[in-house]
């Protein structure tokens, strides 16, 4: 830049640090360097690192252009702090070489990758510099930091929240916003994670109201391993995770992997394969958790409670949908289940409380295998498929054995209980009438009350036949129509 006044420069002036400016102080023209000017541009953070400090002021500012070269989305305003001697970041903070004290701080609300180095171009490893980010925004002290990444760019990276947060050790990251703003995080063949949430063990620490949010995940270039999951997310609570969209996941791995004192979250609009949901011990568990309008083909499940999948997409002919081990207090509701594949698996054992209603298609003659005690499956009741208590009126054609409610094809026995449920049986022909209820357990059926309404109606017989039916035999014919209305169904009816 050639030499200029002060007055003829502004903030749109591109200028080196080296290039001098002519002013007058006490009526002697000094050369002073544009670096120590108020207001003054520079470069690149290379530059920044490179300014003389000696005759600035605490709180005096410049404006860098961008962080290797202008415009690259890295710059933003710094002001000096003449007594600091925090530790370069290489994003918020920058050293100038050689000097001890004193720093350039960044001045902004919201941090993005650009900011610490990265140049998101999907091929340069910016691992580095996104960790860096990460570690500051997460140690900021400063309850619901933002992070923004590049809408639209490509980051080659994989990061992790593991820090505590330095003012309250007990949690991590608490309030932490990470907005991907629908950029694509590329995995490397090195990587287990691409996002890692996992904050200490011990001392025992959370990420507490983290707001992880639209991340397209690359996993294409990750190891076939069942340690691999596009996200691996522990010890957290009161977290939400949402808008995930996952390529290139490897069979043997996971887009989501939750293990471990995860606790009343929200997980909304994952878009992947598999999803694993884990605790090791009653003491390590993972419970409460909502997954919301996720799609994708098979839960696997192990030592949790309490968890409620609602909407969402599962359809498949090869993957069984739930893979069930020691899983308590399981909801599934309002999802498309289509296709031919299991929907749930229980034979792992010890699956009580699966409690399922008003899901549609899927499963083929297998919508559970293995034992679910004291469990409601109400989209395979006939009359439950649209509602989740319903009524039909038969028209019954002879004597009987006439058939009155179907299980769609699941066996009544075994330690079933999904066939348990209060049902009331009535009919009449103008002259003769009945009302039975009736308590269907397991492979048993069992009339609580048979009342006459009006008339001498015949004689009933309820019975299950085969594995899947329930019977009427009347002992005269009766021309009437039959309505038959499901109470209540589930455990404990």
């Amino acid at each position: 830049m050639t030499d200029k006044t002060i007055s003829q420069l502004d903030r749109t002036t591109v200028a080196n640090p080296s290039d001098l400016v002519p002013i007058v102080q006490s009526g002697t023209t000094k050369a002073i360097q544009v670096s120590n000017l108020i207001g003054s541009t520079i470069t690149s953070i290379a530059a920044l690192k490179a300014i003389s400090v000696t005759e600035l002021s605490n709180n005096e500012e410049v404006y860098v252009l961008g962080y290797y070269t202008p415009g690259d989305g890295g710059g933003g305003p710094f002001y000096w702090n003449s007594t600091s001697t925090a530790t370069d970041n290489g994003g918020s903070v920058i050293q100038v070489t050689g000097v001890a004290t004193g720093r350039w701080v960044r001045l902004t609300t919201v941090y993005t990758p650009e900011m610490f180095g990265a140049k998101a171009d999907g091929s340069t490893d910016d691992t580095t510099a996104v960790q860096a980010l990460i570690t500051f925004a997460e140690n900021f002290g400063v309850v619901g930091t933002a992070v923004d990444f590049t809408q639209g760019k490509k980051y080659k990276c994989s990061f992790s929240l593991t820090s505590p947060n330095s003012t309250n050790p007990s949690t991590a990251a608490t309030g932490m916003q990470i907005r991907g703003n629908k950029c694509t995080l590329i995995g490397r063949a090195a990587d287990n994670n691409i996002i890692k949430v996992n904050p200490p063990a011990s001392p025992l620490s959370y990420c507490n109201g983290l707001d992880i949010s639209g991340f397209d995940l690359d996993m294409t270039a990750m190891a076939n391993a069942a340690s691999t999951a596009g996200i691996l997310w522990q010890r957290s609570y009161g977290s939400k995770l949402h808008d995930i969209h996952v390529i290139g996941e490897p069979a043997s791995g996971f887009g989501l992997d939750i293990e471990h004192n995860c606790y009343t979250s929200l997980f909304e609009n994952i878009n992947c394969t598999n999803i694993k949901v884990q605790g090791n011990t009653p003491v390590d568990a993972t419970s409460t958790l909502t997954f919301l309008n996720c799609n994708l083909f098979r839960y696997t499940m192990d030592a949790v409670f309490s968890i409620n999948v609602i909407g969402g997409a599962m359809e498949s002919n090869s993957l069984t949908r739930f893979v069930l081990n020691n899983v308590d207090h399981l909801t599934v509701l309002g999802c498309d289940l289509a296709g031919s594949a299991t929907v749930f698996d229980c034979t792992s054992g010890n699956v009580t409380s699966l409690w399922e209603a008003n899901n549609v298609g899927g499963g083929g003659a297998n919508w559970v295998t293995g034992v679910a005690a004291g469990s409601y499956f109400g989209s395979r009741s006939k009359y439950n498929r649209a509602n989740l208590y319903g009524s039909d009126v038969l028209a019954l054609p002879g004597v009987g054995p006439n058939v009155i409610w179907t299980f769609y094809g699941e066996s009544t026995g075994g330690g079933f209980t999904q066939s348990d449920a209060l049902i009331q049986v009535s009919g009449g022909d103008g002259s003769n009438g009945y009302t039975d209820l009736l308590l269907v357990a397991g492979s048993t059926v069992k009339t609580v009350s048979s009342n006459t309404t009006y008339g001498a109606p015949p004689t009933r017989t309820y019975a299950i036949t085969g594995s899947n039916t329930l019977t009427l035999t009347l002992g005269s014919y009766l021309a009437q129509n039959t309505k038959v209305t499901v109470i209540s169904a589930g455990s404990g009816v």
